[in-house]
């Protein structure tokens, strides 16, 4: 995989899968927790990243905030992020 922007961080939104986040310092998965099959993918990626060796932290939305004034709710989506160095052992 190349990465010809020289981009340290690489998102991946709507289910996406990344054939190697070698290229790159992090990898952020953007997810709907609320929708069972993007939440079933995260859960998948999660476990391979974290098989990986990758250092991996969730984020989880904030709880649902009132509807703003261009009609949309405050909802944000949930994500977690993958940094590309592997943990420490001791």
């Amino acid at each position: 995989m190349t990465n010809p922007n020289g981009a340290v961080i690489r998102f991946m939104v709507d289910g996406a899968t990344p054939p190697d986040l070698t290229p790159y310092q992090r990898g952020v998965y953007i997810f709907d927790g609320h929708d069972n099959a993007a939440l079933e993918h995260a859960r998948a990626r999660w476990k391979f990243e974290k098989a990986a060796g990758h250092d991996v932290t969730y984020w989880r939305q904030a709880r649902r905030r009132p509807m703003g004034e261009n009609g949309v709710t405050g909802d944000d989506p949930e994500a977690f992020r993958v940094r590309r160095e592997a943990k420490n052992p001791h």
